[in-house]
C-alpha cells in the first residue's frame, strides 16, 4: 500500500498560487507601459508563480508512505534537493495510533498516523493521510503477523488455517495428492513443449 498526504490540506496554498499567478494579468498593462522593467517583473511574478506551483507538487508527488509485508518505508521530499527515506521492520514498532482533528479533517477523513518505535529510533508520523483507521489497522495486522510468525502471503494463511484442523494423516495425504497433481501437470506441459 501507498499513501500520500491528502489533498484538502494543500487546497489553501493552491488558492494562494492561483492568485498569485493571476494577479499580475490584471496588472499587466500599467506594468506594460513601465517599459522593460515593467515587462521584467511581470515575468518574475508569473514565473515565480509556476515554479513554487511546480515545488509544491513535486514534493507532494515524491512524499509518501509505503507499507510492504516486510517493512514500512517513510520517503520525505523536501524541495527539488533534500530527500529523506526512513525504513522500520514490523519487530521494531512499540505502538501505532492515529488521530483524526477538527472540523475537515472528520468531515473529508484524513487524519495522522504516529508510529512509536522502540529503542532509540526515531518515530514516524504520517501527517494528513485519507483513511488513518485503514492504514492503522493494516500495520497492526501486518505487525501481529510478524510477531505470531504467520505467514505474510494470503495464500498461505489460508493454508496455514486450513491445516490447523487436519491430523497429520490427512495433512500427508494431501500433501501426496498435490504432488500427483504438481508431476501431471508437469507432464502435460513437457509434452506440449514436445508437439510444438
Amino acid at each position: 500500500m501507498t499513501v500520500r498526504q491528502d489533498l484538502v490540506p494543500l487546497i489553501p496554498w493552491v488558492i494562494v498560487l492561483i492568485v498569485w499567478f493571476i494577479l499580475p494579468f490584471f496588472f499587466m498593462f500599467p506594468l506594460f507601459t513601465l517599459g522593460e522593467w515593467g515587462v521584467l517583473i511581470f515575468a518574475v511574478i508569473v514565473l515565480s508563480a509556476v515554479f513554487f506551483a511546480y515545488r509544491t507538487w513535486f514534493g507532494w508527488q515524491r512524499t509518501m508512505f509505503v507499507v510492504t509485508d516486510r517493512r514500512l518505508v517513510d520517503i520525505d521530499q523536501h524541495g527539488f534537493f533534500d530527500r529523506t527515506i526512513s525504513e522500520l521492520f514490523y519487530s521494531g514498532i512499540d505502538d501505532v495510533s492515529y488521530r483524526k482533528k477538527g472540523l475537515l479533517s472528520t468531515i473529508f477523513g484524513y487524519g495522522n498516523v504516529l508510529i512509536r518505535t522502540t529503542g532509540s529510533a526515531a518515530d514516524i508520523e504520517v501527517r494528513r493521510v485519507r483513511g488513518p483507521d485503514k492504514l492503522h489497522d493494516l500495520i497492526n495486522d501486518l505487525r501481529e503477523a510478524v510477531i505470531d510468525g504467520e505467514p505474510k502471503d494470503p495464500k498461505e494463511r489460508e493454508l496455514h488455517k486450513a491445516a490447523k484442523g487436519l491430523s497429520p494423516e490427512e495433512i500427508a495425504q494431501m500433501t501426496q495428492e498435490t504432488k500427483k497433481k504438481f508431476r501431471k501437470k508437469a507432464l502435460e506441459d513437457f509434452f506440449e513443449d514436445e508437439e510444438e
